[in-house]
């Protein structure tokens, strides 16, 4: 039995940079990526607000009301969603009122 320790975020990140724009990527490296927790991920693909995921796999099951609903499956992120999502984060600003007027 072989075991493989997790990876650090900083070699999550590095991974992440070398990708390209295209590449898709885990859940796991998305959390390590924007500095938060796999829950706040899967949070915000229930409620929406998030980065857009593809689900690819798992099972479709319609129940007595007519609702369909998916369950398992993989869940991945593009690289470019990812870095479209980030982007007003990275903004610089040189005072607090600058960041109030942008609100």
């Amino acid at each position: 039995m072989s075991y493989k320790p997790e990876r650090s975020r900083a070699e999550l990140l590095n991974e992440f940079n070398a990708l390209p724009d295209d590449a898709r990527i885990t859940e796991i490296m998305v959390a390590a990526v924007i500095g938060c927790s796999l829950s706040k991920l899967q949070r915000d693909r229930v409620y929406g607000g998030g980065i857009p995921f593809i689900k690819e796999g798992g099972k479709l099951v319609t129940d007595k009301a007519g609702q369909a609903k998916h369950y398992g499956g993989r869940v991945f992120y593009l690289k470019r969603d990812v870095l479209v999502y980030l982007e007003p984060r990275n903004r610089t600003v040189t005072s607090t009122s600058a960041i109030s007027a942008a609100a």
